[in-house]
């Protein structure tokens, strides 16, 4: 298993599954600039590795990620930049928190998100188990991707 610290993160990778493990429980895992910035560099990553077909996105401490660093001190160097220039944060606020998010969507094929607790995968490959808690279903409770049976049941 390949691993490197990214700071507020670790990307792992172990044959086809690579993993970005947040690890800043002391500040519960939230979305500092440090922290968005090492994640998107763990997705190009993983996106730039071939032999990875799927990524796995968790995280250390009690909690998955407690949202945008807010109150506690820390400030984000990037709305202090924007707002000397721009009197606005919308464009930081975009490059920090829009962006990164969409390139999960960038990958080379749409992923399928999975909830496991609070860990959640994206698996490139678009396809998705019946038996996945959080499935992509029609109406007829039947997965978009794959066509497999997605009961209830199968849900739980």
């Amino acid at each position: 298993m390949q691993t490197q610290d990214l700071g507020p993160l670790t990307y792992m990778v172990d044959g086809a599954v690579a993993r970005i493990v947040l690890d800043d429980p002391g500040r519960a895992n939230s979305q500092t600039s440090e922290m968005v910035h090492a994640f998107d560099d763990a997705l190009t990553l993983a996106d730039r590795d071939y032999a990875v077909k799927v990524v796995v996105i968790k995280a250390n401490g009690k909690g998955f990620c407690a949202g945008h660093a807010a109150g506690g001190g820390y400030t984000y160097p990037e709305f202090a930049e924007n707002m000397e220039h721009w009197d606005s944060v919308w464009k930081a606020q975009s490059d920090l928190f829009l962006w990164p998010t969409l390139r999960l969507w960038e990958f080379r094929s749409r992923p399928s998100p999975r909830c496991t607790g609070t860990r959640w995968a994206a698996a490139p490959t678009g396809r998705c188990s019946p038996t996945s808690p959080w499935p992509r279903t029609t109406r007829t409770s039947r997965c978009r991707s794959c066509r497999a049976s997605a009961s209830p049941a199968a849900r739980r």
